[in-house]
């Protein structure tokens, strides 16, 4: 068992709301809450939560976990405040912990939540990678158990690869999301739903399950139909986004015809 009794969550935007709902379901966990913003706080049981306004207070409270749910830029300053001897936890998928230990933390760890949060927005999918790094086999072992209570998947992984994690996230997520945002425009633009679009991602991304993306590429590009590329040219206005396309187009074409 992992035994964290006191957990505390610093940040309570997009990541430490779904953290802390998540925590707040261990009826064994006893939670303390540091966030400029009480919104939304007020929900949970107040027997079990303690929010706190100054970063001090958590040196005398002495939780037996310290999670860091603030921006990438703000965890160093953050830590300043916090006593060497607290076990810190970033959730970043940029910072590396290892840092946390050359600043002189005796525990340190990473519990990246592989996911895509919005604070207030409940998950459609619920069981998602955790990547957990650190430098001490008993947090790892702490950690993985503390994943598995709350219903998701531990992946151990070496601080090494979590930059390279990160960046297929931003790949596969961030900016097809902002391609979706495109696509919307221009059906919108036409008059048409683009409500449209969701079963043609959604299927999409349910093939990832059981297929490899290489097998089912389909499309103007992977065909080389010069004529399409042109005609979808030409309907393309924004002259980044055009450049966009054409990059795209060349660079599917030119990586299947290099597996032909």
């Amino acid at each position: 068992m992992h035994n964290f009794q006191k957990i505390a969550v610093v940040g309570y935007g997009n990541v430490g709301w779904h953290l802390v709902q998540d925590l707040h379901a261990l009826t064994s966990c006893q939670l303390i809450i540091f966030s400029n913003s009480i919104n939304g706080i007020n929900d949970l049981d107040k027997k079990r939560v303690t929010i706190v306004n100054q970063l001090s207070q958590l040196n005398d409270l002495k939780p037996d976990l310290v999670f860091l749910s603030v921006r990438d830029q703000n965890i160093f300053s953050v830590v300043e405040n916090l006593h060497n001897k607290l076990p810190i936890v970033i959730t970043s998928g940029t910072v590396k912990s290892s840092d946390l230990t050359k600043k002189g933390f005796k525990l340190s760890a990473t519990f990246y939540p592989f996911q895509s949060f919005r604070k207030y927005v409940e998950l459609h999918v619920k069981n998602y990678p955790v990547f957990i790094t650190s430098e001490d086999t008993q947090m790892i072992s702490k950690l993985t158990e503390l994943a598995l209570e709350l219903k998701k998947t531990p992946v151990v992984i070496d601080e090494k690869q979590k930059p390279f994690i990160h960046l297929a996230g931003v790949l596969a997520n961030n900016f097809t999301n902002f391609l979706y945002i495109k696509a919307y425009q221009f059906l919108q633009k036409s008059d048409v739903s683009p409500e449209h679009l969701v079963p043609l991602i959604m299927e999409t991304a349910l093939r990832l399950q059981s297929i490899s993306p290489d097998q089912v590429q389909t499309g103007p590009a992977i065909r080389n139909d010069k004529q399409i590329v042109i005609e979808h040219l030409n309907l393309i206005e924004d002259p980044q986004l055009k450049e966009l396309y054409k990059i795209f187009s060349e660079f599917i074409y030119q990586y299947f015809s290099s597996k032909a």
